[in-house]
């Protein structure tokens, strides 16, 4: 293929995306402003929160004497206290006293002597070990302990007046570590973190700005606030004095300047609800987007197009495109909406630069397209891939919780497998930005706050190479994982087919057990005869030896086949439903992939070939190939462009052409989804043809098209046949003997016979076909006495209805005449109202080879065998009524039983989604634990050592400000231990301005706070040791490397002071609950509303699937009680949920051991099923309001996911912020109690600590958090837990209200609201729908029945099955039904005809109320109903036309449920099913999912269900015309037999002789009423006396064979068509004969009676039919009358 051609189809594969997304609004809609949607959130919260402006804030050196009295003095008022109630042991009322050890040491007691001058007013007090310290800071309470390391040092080392008497022995290293309880003392009253978080390097519980904030000393874990700096400094610089006796330089501490900025407090609600915004946003656009890919592959049309050379790669990159482009432009609109400067002159993220945002975007969508698109590879199924999709996109943010509660990254290996899911690295890379906003001045870089770790943030650079490369990597997986399942050959050589021989060898060998069924019984019919195939006549397909098995053990579809089709013929494949028809014409269009087997189209192979071979190919293979967002014409001009057409002008023309032909021109602007059934027939055929395709495949796409439309497809076909070869599938005998020029008849996947028509019924026609329509004193055995004295034992074919049928054998072809006149002068007496005589037809030699008689399995039965398994069903239907079914309280539990059995199947049938389900929450779960797998229950606190080896990096400045050698040497060697430790050092020198650096406005004061740790500035006799605020432990790092720098200085490099603070265990229960970022029950709240708002409502799905579908209706049909019904679904869905929560309460449980609240897990219950039953209520609404089960699940979970987005903006962890929030939205009050519960059982926990409960109610006075002298309750009003739960409650009650309504309007009505009378139409509408349309004869009998049904009193009206009156029905604007009026008695089968789009479907509809009358009144067995519709429904079944049945189920299953419902014992409503299920021939598909059965299968499925229990009134839409005869023979029999048991029938579709078989009245339904003809009351009222004859011609003209005859010399003086010779024949022979119907293939003649008799006729025609190329001929005694349109195509159905 050349590079043009590759753009070509690029850009039209492009062209096609984009013009199916443009022709669907909605979705356009969501895809583009659902994620700007979402963003509005933080809009909003833009005008709430303003920005706070701060002036430039440059910090004094912290007086640590001051802090340090402060602190004492503060103390000691608290250790009063404790002395007053005589507590002991407190570590927040500590004795003012600092043990040290070890004393034996004398450098230690020199030194000690020094520090004591300096922590004055405390004392020091020596031990002999550290260990005795430590026991004694904690059993004695002391303010803190001092553990030296003697190891450097000697014990007996003698100092006086602190000085040693020589230095030689003494080393320059100092290690030791200052212990103090983990609890802080400067605590400001809040217990929850109040510890030394010596786990980590930022506080998790704070943003930037709040430590910023902070004051001077340190604010909230401060160590000059503690103590700690004084004791470190005091400890190092004694150590300093007493060994160098040297003076120190004065060394202080300070903190980093804050440059005056505009600080933005809505960064902190942002900081972790923004990033969530974005991802839940782009989730929508993503499930569509997916929802669109899978559902192109569903529907074939992927593979379709593949067949055609446009590749996967063309598919995937042009659908990748088409993602992104819609992604980018919501991004653009994001962009926008965060950078509008919508208050106060600013906007969401004022200081991000533009394109900064859009870089991010960008490469985000990148990602996260790849990342669906991938996803949607590996699915067939739209909604199941979906549902994964939506459950990936999830979990791929969930470990953002473990990730935020391990911000040191000590779990490195998650960080960097974290990085390949596209929603971690987005919210990573948008905390980023926002962190950015919060500490960045003016100037942006891309550089964030990352100062000694190495988790935290990504910048903007590495996310976007992460993003690019994820997008790489899944697309690379999408691509790979397309070609493998959707069977590219695009890379395969075509190989040149031997031209000795179109068709190679096959390599496999016919084997006994190689494709025949193990229990296939061998018949005679499964004797294959061929026609002999002329020499001269070229093939254009070839197939030899093809076998295909879809499953192991199953049938196989194709078995060992072989056929050669002819070129520029119409060949018609019949079979039975289930044979394989269907899946031989889709392994020749390249969809199916045979398991083995040689197919040659044209000169193609298709296994080598396969997209040449499929460019030869035009198919109509019905719906799934049509892509309907496109309108008709645009369609069409894609498949020509698909199949290699480029000219505008023939592409239109040929469009155009094909249109008008079917003509369907008037629709070429509609959009293919809003065509009707009919219409979209023509418009699949039309497909076909376009493109010069030289081979045409229709897949029995016709068969229910009305008489009229189907003329018009066989006139095209017979149009095209001479320049193409057309082969057509269909089960419509009068198809193939109108237009078929070569027949092929196809069983169990094997060819049993092929020819011509002649050929066939010359081979195995026997006899004639005479049948008699029973009048209404029909005398059954006379009629057969007198048919066995002329024909012994002579043969029934049929006894159905109002006819039977007799086989004339050839063998007693001497009694014709005489049985025939016997019979025409004895109708009378015989109760024979009309008889005909007919050759043998195609139907016959169908049953004759399209099943195996001796297939006892009920799946292809001949007639004895039909009739052995309808005795058996009725059997057992007996049965079942004689032990009757269950009532009252058994009936109910039985209902339940089929409804929990039925939401069962349809869960465990996807079992791949549900174990990605419980995978999903198994990954919810252990987010939400993370904190317990990292810290452990009852954490303590790690030693941490102030050691440049402890930072992961060190980023560090130093300032020079004095030029004295030692100032320099100190500099010197503060600049070389950074360096030694791998520091990135900033070297500050004297500026112009004779001030430090940090204290003048420049731009390195505007970023430090962002980019270093600490520094120093070296002055004259000063040392400033800077801290940066922001990490939680700078300050100790800051002093101790300055301390560092002045020791080598004093000695030389080998000089080390090592600190370490070493926190002693918890004496209270503040570290019952791990340290995070994330409370716990923030966590959980998240994790338990992303299930209920993600992964709870996929059950969903199929409740709108079955709500689509008519299963639901069907289960009131069968006579489910509304209560039953909606109780036990409620059930099944409130089992569940209870276990959902009662594993929550488990694992909460487990939390909290041994610390258990029972109160805590009733409120967690309460609310967990309170939220849950919202979302089944909301899901159960849904499904009643939604028809598409995606458009379903994106709405509920857009719905919950708002309350959810909500939470994560106003998430907060002090109850009093809580109060005044959104409460009305459901998630976000499940997240809000659930947050609130465990911070009240925190509180409590806390408070019953009794050194807390103390500390709190006696030292604080209160004033703390939590304020232990308030009894924290659930219950208590300040809580809030009553409110949101009411809240809660109410939005169940409004819901499920909502619900009640919309289920009671759908299932019983409102007849208050209807009108019990006909609507008034005005004078003149009414006048012109009582007239009649000038198609129909003037036939006043038609009126006078209509009025009789309209002036029925109640008495009468109880006679009848059903009655309707005044019947209206609208379809959006236009009235379908207009003023119908009908009845139907006990016991009667009504056919109601007319053409398609007539409202025939409609009708029944509203029978089965699943159209809405808009008018009029309607009755089933005297039950209005509009009043009494329960009891209609469990009157009515219902057999639809199509349905989409949910494919979870099988055939099995599904009548197995039906009857269940219907009240049937479970072993009888077994045997019932399958009883029935035989008897319909669906044993071979049984056990197989709907999905997987054929359209005739599904078909008889239809009619088993409508059937089941035989109901009173049965409604049938257009099931039996895309039957095979011997199904239909099977639904006659089923019909006339309950017929006879009281069953009342209203068909639609039946062909005008099997509506004569089943019916006594002849009803059209035109212009929207229903118009009858009078019931035969007398054989002549409806039947006209006379003679019909009609002929059908054969194709080719037979020679003369004998020409001296007197009758043949009249006609052949020259040359004649077949029908003028005929004519001029009927003249010669039957001079009284009338001409009512000429066709160039076939002529109808009247003859009156009297003039000659049905033997002669029949005698004459017998006689001279080869002579007058007569191929068939009917012969009819009296005529049916009633309305023409029946009798125009009337020849073409059999009797």
């Amino acid at each position: 293929m050349t590079v043009r051609s590759y753009i070509r189809k690029f850009l039209l594969m492009n062209w096609k995306n984009h013009k199916l997304q443009l022709a669907n609004p909605l979705e356009l809609l969501v895809i583009l402003l659902v994620p700007p949607l979402f963003t509005l959130v933080a809009v909003l919260m833009r005008f709430f929160i303003p920005v706070n402006h701060r002036s430039d804030t440059v910090y004094d050196p912290i007086d640590l004497d001051r802090s340090w009295m402060q602190m004492v003095e503060k103390l000691e008022k608290a250790r009063q206290v404790a002395d007053t109630y005589n507590v002991k042991g407190n570590p927040f009322t500590p004795h003012l006293v600092i043990g040290w050890a070890p004393k034996r040491y004398g450098i230690f007691q020199a030194m000690m002597r020094r520090v004591q001058k300096q922590i004055e007013p405390m004392t020091s007090v020596g031990f002999e070990d550290c260990e005795e310290m430590r026991e004694s800071v904690i059993e004695n309470g002391l303010f803190a302990g001092l553990c030296f390391d003697g190891s450097p040092f000697v014990e007996d080392q003698v100092f006086e007046e602190d000085t040693l008497e020589s230095y030689s022995n003494i080393q320059p290293m100092l290690n030791y570590t200052i212990l103090l309880p983990s609890e802080l003392r400067m605590l400001d009253g809040d217990f929850r973190m109040a510890n030394w978080m010596t786990l980590y390097n930022d506080d998790p519980n704070t943003f930037v700005l709040t430590r910023l904030n902070q004051p001077y000393e340190g604010g909230f874990v401060g160590y000059v606030r503690e103590g700690f700096i004084r004791l470190q400094k005091s400890v190092s610089e004694s150590f300093l004095v007493l060994t160098s006796h040297k003076s120190l330089p004065t060394i202080q501490i300070r903190r980093f300047p804050i440059t005056g900025r505009e600080q933005d407090p809505l960064m902190g609600n942002l900081n972790y609800g923004m990033p969530f915004i974005i991802i839940i946003g782009f989730l929508f656009p993503a499930q569509l987007f997916v929802w669109q890919v899978v559902s192109e592959k569903q529907s074939q049309v992927r593979q379709f197009l593949i067949n055609m050379n446009i590749g996967n790669l063309i598919h995937f990159v042009s659908w990748y495109l088409k993602g992104l482009i819609y992604e980018m432009i919501s991004s653009l609109i994001i962009a926008a909406l965060l950078k509008i400067r919508w208050d106060q002159d600013h906007g969401v993220l004022t200081q991000t630069p533009w394109y900064i945002l859009i870089l991010v975007l960008f490469c985000y969508n990148c990602a996260a397209v790849a990342f669906a698109i991938m996803v949607a590879a590996f699915f067939r199924n739209a909604l199941n891939a979906v549902r994964v999709l939506t459950i990936l996109w999830i979990m791929s943010y969930v470990p953002t919780f473990i990730l935020s509660n391990n911000l040191e990254g000590n779990i490195h290996a998650l960080r960097y497998v974290s990085y390949a899911l596209p929603n971690v690295v987005a919210t990573l890379v948008i905390e980023f930005l926002i962190e950015r906003e919060s500490i960045v001045h003016i100037t942006w870089e891309d550089s964030g706050y990352r100062l000694n770790y190495d988790g935290g943030h990504i910048t903007v650079t590495a996310s976007s190479w992460i993003f690019m490369l994820n997008a790489l990597v899944y697309c690379a997986i999408g691509l790979y994982v397309d070609m493998w399942r959707g069977g590219d050959r695009s890379g395969k050589k075509m190989k040149k087919p031997n031209t000795n021989a179109s068709v190679q060898e096959d390599p496999y060998h016919e084997r006994g057990d190689s494709f025949t069924h193990q229990g296939q019984a061998i018949g005679v019919n499964s004797t294959k005869i061929y026609e002999v195939e002329p020499s001269h006549r070229r093939f254009k397909l070839k197939i030899k030896k093809l076998c295909k098995r879809f499953a192991t053990n199953d049938r196989p579809a194709l078995n060992l086949f072989s056929w050669n089709v002819y070129e520029n013929e119409v060949t018609v494949l019949m079979g039975h439903n289930g044979c394989g028809k269907s899946t031989l014409l889709k392994i020749l269009a390249g969809l199916v992939e045979p398991s083995r087997g040689t197919v040659m189209i044209s000169s193609h192979n298709i296994q080598t070939e396969r997209k040449a071979a499929s460019m030869e190919l035009g198919i109509a293979f019905g719906h799934d190939m049509l892509l309907t967002g496109f309108t008709v014409i645009d369609y069409l001009r894609f498949i020509c462009r698909v199949k290699g057409l480029h000219n505008n002008i023939e592409i239109d023309g040929q469009s155009n052409y094909f249109l008008n032909v079917l003509q369907i021109g008037g629709l070429k602007t509609k959009r293919i989804r809003t065509l009707t059934d009919r219409d979209l027939c023509l418009v699949s055929i039309c497909c076909a043809f376009v493109g010069n395709s030289p081979i045409i495949l229709i897949d029995d796409v016709h068969s229910d098209l009305d008489k009229r439309t189907q003329s018009l497809v066989w006139n095209l076909i017979n149009e095209e046949k001479s320049k193409r070869t057309i082969i057509l599938v269909s089960n419509s005998p009068a198809l193939a003997e109108n237009i078929a020029d070569r027949m092929a008849i196809m069983s169990n996947g094997e060819l049993k016979c092929t020819g011509t028509k002649p050929f066939l019924k010359n081979m195995y026609g026997h006899g004639y076909r005479l049948t008699c329509v029973k009048g209404k004193n029909y005398k059954r055995d006379e009629l057969f006495g007198m048919m066995n004295s002329y024909m012994p034992n002579m043969s029934i074919e049929r006894d159905i209805g109002y006819k039977v049928t007799f086989v004339l054998e050839n063998k007693f072809e001497d009694q014709f005449p005489m049985l025939i006149d016997d019979l025409e002068e004895n109708m009378q007496q015989l109760g024979v109202v009309s008889f005909r005589i007919r050759d043998t037809s195609m139907e016959e030699i169908f049953l004759r080879f399209g099943c195996e008689d001796n297939d006892q399995s009920g799946a292809f039965q001949s007639h004895e065998n039909a009739q052995v398994l309808l005795e058996e069903y009725y059997s057992t239907l007996a049965e079942a009524n004689e032990k009757g079914r269950r009532t009252g309280w058994k009936l109910f539990f039985l209902h339940g039983r089929a409804v929990i059995y039925k939401r069962w199947i349809a869960a465990h049938r996807h079992w791949i989604v549900l174990i990605f389900e419980v995978l999903a929450m198994a990954l919810v779960a252990v987010c939400t634990f993370s904190s317990i797998f990292i810290y452990g229950k009852n954490y303590e606190l790690e030693p941490l050592t102030f050691n440049l080896s402890q930072l992961h990096t060190v980023d560090a400045f130093v300032e020079l400000f004095s030029e004295e050698e030692d100032v320099k040497d100190m500099h010197a060697y503060y600049t070389e231990l950074l360096y030694w430790y791998d520091a990135h050092v900033a070297t500050l020198t004297k500026n112009r301005h004779n001030a430090y650096a940090l204290l003048t406005q420049n731009q390195f004061t505007a970023h430090v706070n962002s980019r270093y740790i600490f520094g120093a500035t070296f002055d004259q006799k000063i040392v400033t040791a800077w801290f940066n605020n922001i990490p939680l432990h700078s300050a100790p790092y800051a002093l101790n490397v300055v301390h560092n720098a002045v020791a080598r200085h004093l000695f030389d490099e080998e000089a080390t002071i090592d600190v370490t603070l070493a926190p002693l265990p918890f004496r209270t229960a503040i570290n019952t609950f791990p340290p995070s970022s994330h409370t716990f029950g923030g966590c959980l709240a998240f994790g338990i509303c992303f299930v209920l708002t993600f992964i709870w409502p996929a059950f969903a799905i199929y409740m709108i699937t079955e709500r689509g579908s008519l299963l639901k209706k069907q289960q009131f049909l069968a006579g489910v009680r509304v209560c039953s019904y909606w109780t036990f679904t409620v059930l099944y869905d409130l089992l569940f949920l209870l276990i959902f929560c009662a594993c929550v309460v488990v694992m909460v449980a487990l939390y909290e051991n041994p610390n258990h609240d029972v109160m805590l897990y009733g409120y967690i219950s309460v609310t967990l099923m309170l939220g849950g039953f919202w979302v089944i209520l909301l899901a159960y609404l849904m499904a009643s309001l939604c028809r598409n089960p995606c458009y379903g699940f994106l709405w509920l979970c857009g719905i919950n996911s708002i309350g959810l987005v909500c939470f994560s903006q106003f998430y907060r962890t002090h109850p009093e912020s809580m109060l005044l929030e959104p409460t009305f939205m459901a998630m976000y009050t499940v997240a809000t109690v659930i947050c609130k519960l465990f911070m009240i059982y925190e509180f409590k926990l806390i408070c019953m600590d009794p050194v807390v409960n103390f500390t709190s109610v006696e030292v604080f006075k209160c004033n703390s958090i939590p304020n232990c002298c308030i009894k924290s309750n659930y219950g208590t009003f300040t809580a809030g837990i009553y409110h949101d739960l009411v809240i809660l409650t109410l939005l169940d009650i409004i819901l499920l209200a909502c619900l009640f309504v919309s289920e009671y309007h759908s299932i019983l009505g409102f007849a208050d609201c209807r009108l019990d009378t006909r609507t008034n139409e005005s004078p003149d509408s009414n006048q012109e729908s009582r007239a009649f349309p000038g198609i129909l004869s003037n036939d006043t009998a038609a009126l006078v029945d209509k009025e009789h049904t309209s002036r029925l009193n109640e008495e009468e009206r109880s006679k009848y099955a059903a009655v309707g009156i005044g019947i209206v029905s609208k379809y959006r604007r236009n009235r379908v039904l207009r003023d119908l009026d009908f009845t139907l008695a006990k016991s009667e089968c009504l056919s109601i005809t007319g053409a398609n789009n007539s409202g025939k479907t409609t009708l029944l509809k509203v029978v089965v109320n699943e159209t809405k009358m808009n008018a009029g009144q309607l009755w089933i067995h005297d039950y209005s109903v509009n009043t009494h519709r329960v009891q209609c429904y469990r009157m009515v079944g219902y057999c639809p036309q199509k349905d989409s049945l949910p494919s979870e189920f099988t055939p099995r299953e599904l009548l197995y449920i039906h009857a269940m419902l219907q009240g049937h014992r479970h072993r009888i409503g077994r045997e019932l099913s399958e009883a029935l299920l035989r008897l319909v021939g669906l044993t071979p598909c049984w056990n197989r999912s709907v999905r997987m059965c054929t359209t005739g299968q599904i078909r008889r499925l239809y009619f088993a269900y409508a059937v089941l229990g035989s109901p009173d009134l049965i409604c049938v839409d257009g099931v039996p015309a895309g039957l095979d005869p011997t199904g239909k023979r099977i639904i006659l029999m089923m019909t006339s037999t309950m017929q006879a048991m009281g069953s009342s029938f209203l068909y639609t579709m039946l062909t005008g002789l099997d509506a004569e078989r089943l019916s006594l009245r002849t009803p059209l339904l035109l212009e929207g009423q229903l118009w009858m003809i009078r019931p035969m009351d007398t054989e002549t009222e409806n039947y006209k006396s006379g003679y019909q004859l009609e002929v059908r011609f054969k194709r080719k003209v037979n020679p003369n064979v004998s020409m001296s005859r007197a009758t043949w010399n009249l006609i052949n003086h020259f040359p004649m068509s077949p029908n003028k010779k005929f004519s001029a024949f009927m003249e010669i022979k039957f001079p009284d004969a009338v001409l009512t119907i000429e066709r160039d293939d076939s002529m109808v003649f009247v003859l009156p009676l009297g003039t000659t008799t049905f033997s002669e006729i029949f005698l004459t025609l017998r006689k001279d039919a080869f002579e007058m190329n007569i191929e068939d001929y009917f012969i009819t005694r009296n005529m049916l009358v009633g309305f023409q349109i029946f009798t125009y195509d009337q020849h073409q159905d059999n009797p």
